[in-house]
């Protein structure tokens, strides 16, 4: 297998490390979970306003619910992501009545088997439209103060008092919740703050676009943040809330790191102030570094497709962040869109992609999840020495990839997945279907090596290269069978920009040769590409 050198720049398929790692299935957490009295519930809320109101004329009064409490009972993933392209409710894969505990991130409902989705949990508003084709009971009718219409600044005191006590009655207030003779009745706040991630060439920047979620019971809200990390609740809390950073980026793709659960990778906060809660991510949260300085980078190659007029990726990309111990490798077998299509049909296929493409050695199990609950289009593998200028250049190339997807299809892209199974990484150009991959690679070295030059072109000293202020020694004469230069060198030619390079991926264009001739078609100079062409001596 290959060893990774420092100039390896987000190379597709490459076998980067001296021993395959394998990934074991993680252990869901399927305790016995002890059951809180829900203060929201319609008759705590009865009970409590009865007593806040005992000396007023509106003392039987009867409240009217406001939400359901639901319990949603998916029979397979595809039910599942049918509930998760629901952008009016949020899915707790836990029940919200229950005594919280950290482990609960990986909780299965012992109910359920493991070859399913577990149960989603949330609070529906009560004209909501339940999906037909989902199973699902209601738990509890529901009275949530704050969407309750025709409330203004003056019934503020009362809702206090109202929550309040219900919290009470219920037995769900900490000591200092429940010292209002100190305190006096808590105030509604909407908590805010930043989600960030230490970025190694740029400094600190914000987690673009992630999901921050903020519930205590059923009572919740999510929102996602903006360029710099910020986020506000559109929702009041009067006591503190738990707080969970979700990497599900508001673009629409998701990125994991458990191939066990249908859920994206999670990051438990706790609980913390209704007022906000701010956190950083560095190196030493491992993990959560690593989701939030992808998500980043994939969130900035978006960008870039707008700005320069790439294809886009499909918007639901599943991506799936692994650890390596050394080095850094990537793939992107677009499973979600080509599992089941054409030769690539078998776990085994699966298997041996994966050992062929990232050096992961998987188990049965991990496979089937993996394809019944995650099936990731793209996947990284890497761990947290990498600096994040590579980091970037890495994902820039995968997601260069994905657009290729984009553009062609499943049917190309199975036959540029079989030649990794069958030729391993690369190859050297010569074998079935050689020049599907040549493609692809050119054209995802090129997109790489591009993006992260303007992405990291104004900070110096550029980490570990001098790409900052050239390109380097990576379009050295021969590098490859597939040549990446040549497109660096045919995009100074007049009337060829990137737009026109990436209008050149189709179908049909399976063959370096091919790409040559596509941007012949797109320009009077054919002499000039020639001539680019004429740069490499190795074609394959």
């Amino acid at each position: 297998m290959k060893t990774i050198n420092y100039l390896l720049y987000s190379i597709l398929f490459v076998i980067g490390c001296q021993k395959e790692p394998s990934i074991n299935e993680p252990q869901a957490a399927s305790y016995p979970l002890k059951k809180l009295e829900n203060p929201y519930s319609l008759e705590v809320m009865q009970k409590a306003y009865l007593q806040v109101a005992r000396s007023s004329e509106d003392s039987t009064f009867i409240l009217e619910p406001t939400h359901y409490y639901v319990k949603f009972k998916p029979q397979n993933i595809d039910e599942y992501e049918l509930l998760c392209a629901d952008s009016t409710i949020e899915l707790f894969h836990f029940p919200l009545d229950v005594e919280f505990d950290e482990s609960l991130i990986n909780y299965h409902d012992p109910e359920v088997p493991d070859d399913q989705p577990t149960y989603q949990y949330t609070a529906v508003p009560i004209d909501y439209s339940f999906p037909t084709n989902v199973d699902y009971d209601i738990l509890d009718e529901c009275y949530i103060p704050e969407d309750t219409t025709g409330e203004g600044d003056r019934n503020d005191d009362f809702l206090a008092q109202l929550e309040y006590q219900a919290y009470k009655l219920t037995n769900n207030l900490d000591d200092d919740e429940n010292n209002v003779n100190r305190w006096g009745l808590p105030s509604k706040q909407y908590p805010k703050g930043h989600i960030r991630v230490k970025n190694t060439v740029k400094g600190v920047v914000g987690v673009r676009k992630v999901k921050v979620r903020i519930h205590r019971f059923v009572k919740y809200s999510y929102k996602y943040t903006n360029s710099s990390g910020y986020y506000k609740s559109d929702k009041w809390f009067r006591y503190k809330p738990h707080y969970t950073v979700i990497f599900q980026n508001q673009r629409g793709f998701k990125v994991w790191g458990n191939p066990a659960f249908a859920n994206p990778a999670t990051f438990y906060a706790g609980w913390k102030s209704k007022y906000g809660y701010s956190r950083t991510f560095y190196k030493s949260d491992t993990h959560y570094w690593k989701f939030a300085s992808v998500n980043n980078a994939v969130d900035r190659y978006f960008y870039h497709c707008w700005n320069l007029g790439i294809t886009y990726p499909p918007s639901n990309l599943k991506i799936w962040v692994v650890n390596l111990n050394s080095g850094y490798m990537g793939s992107a077998p677009m499973l979600k869109r080509t599992y089941g299509y054409y030769g690539f049909t078998t776990n085994s296929q699966v298997a041996t992609f994966f050992l062929k493409a990232n050096a992961l050695t998987i188990g049965a199990n991990v496979i089937v999840n993996l394809l019944q609950f995650v099936l990731p289009d793209i996947i990284f593998h890497f761990n947290t020495s990498i600096e994040s200028d590579k980091l970037y250049e890495f994902v820039f190339h995968e997601c260069a990839h994905a657009s290729h997807w984009s553009r062609v299809g499943s049917a190309y892209w199975v036959k540029y997945i079989n030649y990794i199974i069958t030729y391993g990484a690369y190859g050297d150009g010569t074998g079935q279907n050689a020049g599907y991959c040549g493609v692809g690679e050119m054209w995802g070295n090129y997109i790489g090596a591009l993006l992260v030059r303007s992405e990291y072109y104004n900070y110096a000293p550029y980490s570990g290269t001098t790409m900052a202020s050239n390109w380097g020694d990576w379009f050295v004469k021969g590098q490859n069978w597939f040549n990446p230069g040549f497109l660096k060198d045919v995009d100074n030619i007049s009337g060829i920009n990137i737009p026109t390079l990436n209008s050149c991926l189709t179908p049909s264009t399976n063959t370096n040769a091919k790409m040559k001739q596509q941007i012949k078609n797109k320009t009077t100079y054919d002499t000039q590409v020639e001539n680019a062409w004429n740069n490499y001596s190795d074609w394959q």
